[in-house]
């Protein structure tokens, strides 16, 4: 995984606690509204590079020339 993903969903459960313990101001509910989407997008991007990682190894998996040793 990317630590730069990691870092955007650490920073998105950042601003949820913020905005959760937090005063209440009125600026409260955008500021959860932005970590959950931090944390939205982060998910998506982890999920992305999972894919692709799963991807590469089976089409190396599968050029691989060498019997199974079973």
């Amino acid at each position: 995984m990317n630590p730069t993903h990691l870092m955007i969903i650490g920073f998105g459960a950042i601003l949820l606690l913020l905005g959760v313990l937090a005063p209440q101001g009125g600026w409260n509910i955008y500021v959860m509204i932005l970590g959950f989407i931090h944390i939205a997008v982060g998910n998506v991007l982890v999920f992305r590079q999972l894919q692709k990682n799963f991807r590469e190894n089976a089409e190396a998996a599968a050029q691989r020339d060498t019997p199974d040793s079973h």
